[in-house]
């Protein structure tokens, strides 16, 4: 099997695979606010301090790989999640999919777990992320947390 890096994709010769590397959280409408208060005492000191009370930001993906993205019925799929929270919350990935049972589906932080085809079709693997239980109203309120979905392809 040979690698070739190319920017934010991976392209792996031999069989079929997606690397999806992901900077910064894009699907959450992220972005926390703080408020704060302080004195100068004009002597280069700032004795103010702040309270960063602010919405919760969504965890966001730093890279997914699905692999590989055609295989035969009754064969595994991988799935190799990488995740980030910029507050350090514990974050959950769950894993689905309608082309068969997942292992794993739930799990915390980095996770690998596989998919089995199940019948020959085309159908999707769909990860979500989550460091507030999947609350509908989590992230900020929006009700919408870091998700990936990709394509593959069951095969007789």
């Amino acid at each position: 099997m040979h690698h070739r890096q190319l920017g934010a994709l991976q392209l792996m010769t031999g069989f079929l695979s997606l690397a999806l590397l992901v900077s910064g959280c894009r699907s959450c409408g992220c972005g926390a606010t703080g408020t704060g208060t302080g004195t100068d005492t004009g002597a280069g000191t700032d004795t103010g301090a702040g309270t960063g009370a602010g919405a919760n930001q969504c965890p966001f993906f730093r890279s997914v790989l699905i692999s590989p993205l055609s295989q035969s019925v009754g064969s595994l799929i991988n799935v190799d999640v990488r995740v980030h929270d910029l507050e350090g919350d514990e974050v959950q990935v769950r894993v689905t999919s309608a082309c068969g049972e997942v292992a794993d589906p739930i799990q915390t932080g980095n996770s690998m777990t596989t998919v089995r085809c199940a019948k020959a079709k085309p159908c999707s693997i769909t990860i979500r992320l989550s460091d507030d239980g999947f609350d509908p109203n989590g992230c900020n309120g929006m009700g919408v947390g870091s998700l990936s979905t990709t394509a593959v392809k069951c095969q007789p």
